[in-house]
């Protein structure tokens, strides 16, 4: 037979056992949230897709954007394909299409606006997939652009294009630009084959406006640019 004192004892280790255990089931828990990888938020495209994307929204939150050789996005709209406009990275293996309209791009990398200019942190790399790379702006339309710096912002990384086909046609496009105001903190390595016709097959000279490259902002790394580029 157990004393009043024995039994209080007891309890009282109960309750002990009790809460070392829920304190160890919480601290499973705990580590179990902690253990969710940082790039849950990132977007790899595997398949045809029709909708534009952007590296802010990537995958529900903020994330790196991932077309594969065998991914496409295909749109007909002004505007970009895919949007770089937080700290991430974007990596083109596959196919950007932005055909037969006007304002057409590729890919921007937006670094804010006069009043609210951002500085990010990333890189685009458009590098040889499973078949050949390409930014199709062609067909109907004009004052397009394939890669795009724009904003009163900084973007440090570094821009590589790599044996890529970049299509353009319509006056008043551009191969890439770097707007005014806009700096580029990295290097900037031009490898792609980039064909730019004029809205009209027969026309020639300044009249067009075609810019290969435009770099009208800040640039404070490297420009090169690949034999037969």
């Amino acid at each position: 037979r157990l004393s009043v004192g024995c039994r209080q004892k007891r309890r009282e280790a109960q309750v002990k056992r009790s809460f070392l255990k829920r304190g160890l089931l919480l601290s499973a828990a705990g580590a179990t949230l902690l253990s969710v990888p940082a790039h849950a938020a990132n977007l790899d495209i595997t398949s045809a897709t029709t909708s534009a994307v952007k590296t802010s929204t990537a995958n529900s939150g903020a994330g790196d954007i991932t077309i594969e050789s065998n991914g496409s996005i295909t749109i007909t709209q002004a505007g970009p394909a895919v949007t770089l406009d937080s700290s991430n990275n974007v990596s083109l293996f596959g196919t950007l299409s932005n055909k037969n309209t006007t304002g057409a791009q590729g890919i921007l990398i937006d670094t804010g606006t006069n009043t609210t200019p951002a500085t990010i942190t990333g890189s685009l790399l458009v590098l040889p997939g499973g078949s050949t790379t390409t930014i199709d702006l062609s067909g109907s339309g004009t004052g397009r652009t394939a890669i795009k710096l724009d904003g009163n912002g900084t973007f440090t990384g570094n821009i590589a294009l790599t044996s890529a086909v970049i299509n353009i046609q319509g006056d008043s496009s551009q191969g890439i630009l770097l707007d005014s105001g806009t700096t580029l903190n990295g290097n900037l390595t031009i490898g792609a084959n980039i064909t730019m016709l004029p809205t009209t097959a027969n026309e020639t000279g300044a009249a067009t406006g075609i810019s290969l490259v435009n770099l009208a902002g800040t640039v404070t790394g490297n420009v090169s640019v690949a034999a037969g580029s």
